[in-house]
């Protein structure tokens, strides 16, 4: 699957299938509604779901990268809290930024927030800060892994990656839309 693809408007097909976005969010709903999510619960779903939309690509706003700028300069200050006073602080991850901005303007927006709305949002968002922000995931990405790693056993067969998670489930999303095409 192309990258580009991952993109699909679900405003430009009606008849395709789901946006990966959108299947994103769906899955880390578990089936609850999204426009009748609570913010927190809906900033919940927005920061798992946007955890493996980081490491993608597309050309944006104004706009988009104004809000991927805001991700990265809260980053920046979360982690420089952390490094400040690591007994009181928690790192905030840069998904839970891009999660609660998402959150925040769909909820914001005035209609009840759809799966399609919001994983497009993660979707265009997350890239932008990956493209304006690459060395400070970078850094994110290998903090996390290392206090994942030190969470686990010791005798865990594979360490944890995010980006591995991505695939996946990219790998599930294909599969559902494979599955789809083959029982129509």
């Amino acid at each position: 699957m192309r990258i580009s693809s991952l993109w699909r408007s679900s405003t430009a097909a009606t008849t395709g299938p789901e946006p990966f976005g959108a299947w994103l969010v769906r899955t880390f709903a578990r089936g609850a509604p999204i426009g009748e999510l609570p913010f927190a619960s809906l900033e919940r779903v927005c920061s798992n779901a946007g955890s493996p939309t980081l490491p993608a690509a597309s050309s944006f706003s104004r706009e988009v990268v104004e809000e991927a700028t805001l991700i990265g300069e809260r980053t920046t200050d979360a982690f420089r809290a952390a490094t400040r006073d690591a007994d009181h602080v928690v790192v905030t991850w840069p998904w839970d930024h891009l999660g609660t901005r998402v959150a925040w303007r769909a909820m914001q927006a005035g209609d009840p927030p759809s799966a399609a709305a919001v994983g497009e949002a993660l979707l265009t968002v997350g890239t932008a800060y990956c493209l304006t922000h690459r060395e400070q995931l970078r850094s994110a990405l290998e903090l996390w892994e290392q206090v994942a790693g030190g969470l686990r056993q010791e005798n865990a067969e594979e360490r944890p990656s995010l980006a591995l998670m991505a695939q996946r489930m990219l790998t599930a999303y294909e599969a559902e839309l494979a599955e789809a095409a083959n029982s129509n």
